[in-house]
């Protein structure tokens, strides 16, 4: 039952605390301060929606004059009238536009409190990942049964291992070792080492790059496996055979 579950988790003391929010500008000053910026550059606007978000703030808006040059040029010249480095706008309808702007003091944002968050324990999937937060503030959760390849680009290794500890441990704070079951192949720089004793690996953590061909080849082989008893009871996925 979720009690007993619960017991074979792991405690969300372990990661870090999410720290103090910071202080954000009210919805008028946000929207005086963009009215102001356009009325610099000789437009007019009306600001139809703020959202204010932990990272960045979006603004609905209907222009009220002729724009007199491309998106483009716009949100340059409009991050250099607010003064940030970047402005990104989108056109959504004729003469509306959506546009994003970067908050001076972003939140900083915790896998702590994503994974304690009700949107997160209270999902109706059994893999959720917890990727962040989106513009409005809300947990970024995906739906792994959903999403079974990932592509992941960017050219910071930081984030990108931020990224992928963020899956692992969406999975292990949501599954117990009897429920999920992982094969962790590291590279030289031992990203993974310190799930080394984690209970739910399958096999111990593959940091030999000669070990990796036949543990794909045996992920294929089970993969075809499963596939297989699916079939024999007629059914399309994993919850069909476990009710089956």
């Amino acid at each position: 039952n979720n009690e007993e579950l619960a017991n074979l988790l792991p405690a969300l003391s372990l990661l870090d605390p999410a720290p103090k929010k910071v202080a954000t500008p009210k919805v008028d000053q946000l929207i005086q301060w963009l009215v102001a910026a356009f009325k610099s550059l000789e437009l007019a606007i009306k600001v139809k929606e703020v959202h204010s978000g932990p990272v960045l703030t979006g603004f609905e808006i209907e222009t009220q004059t002729a724009l007199p040059s491309s998106i483009e040029e716009l949100s340059r010249n409009l991050a250099t009238a607010l003064q940030v480095e970047r402005v990104r706008i989108t056109e959504t309808a004729q003469d509306n536009f959506s546009i994003e702007v970067a908050n001076a003091q972003p939140e900083k944002i915790t896998l702590r409190d994503l994974l304690n968050s009700t949107e997160y324990q209270a999902h109706p999937s059994a893999v959720p990942l917890a990727l962040g937060k989106d513009i409005g503030g809300y947990p970024l959760l995906v739906d792994l049964t959903r999403a079974p390849h990932i592509l992941m680009a960017g050219s910071d290794a930081t984030e990108k291992n931020a990224l992928l500890h963020s899956i692992l441990l969406s999975l292990v704070y949501k599954l117990s070792p009897t429920g999920l079951r992982l094969i962790l192949v590291d590279n030289q720089s031992q990203e993974f080492a310190q799930y080394a004793d984690l209970p739910h690996l399958l096999y111990p953590l593959i940091s030999e790059v000669a070990q990796v061909p036949n543990t794909l080849k045996w992920c294929v082989q089970e993969m075809e496996r499963r596939y297989r008893l699916m079939a024999s009871h007629g059914v399309r996925n994993i919850e069909g055979y476990n009710q089956a």
